[in-house]
């Protein structure tokens, strides 16, 4: 991320990149986040499944 008072740059759409962390630690965040939220979505709609 490139920063000069003025202008945020994001590096390519990962966050953690943004936030300062290296790579490949960067894209293993990304990739476990990207995970979690699947995850969650996919137990949400299991929930509402069995709901109905």
């Amino acid at each position: 991320m490139t920063c000069d008072n003025t202008t945020l740059i994001p590096s390519g759409g990962n966050v953690f990149a943004d936030l300062g962390f290296a790579e490949p630690e960067a894209g293993i965040y990304k990739t476990r986040s990207e995970a979690m939220i699947a995850n969650e979505k996919m137990l949400a709609e299991i929930q509402a499944s069995d709901a109905s």
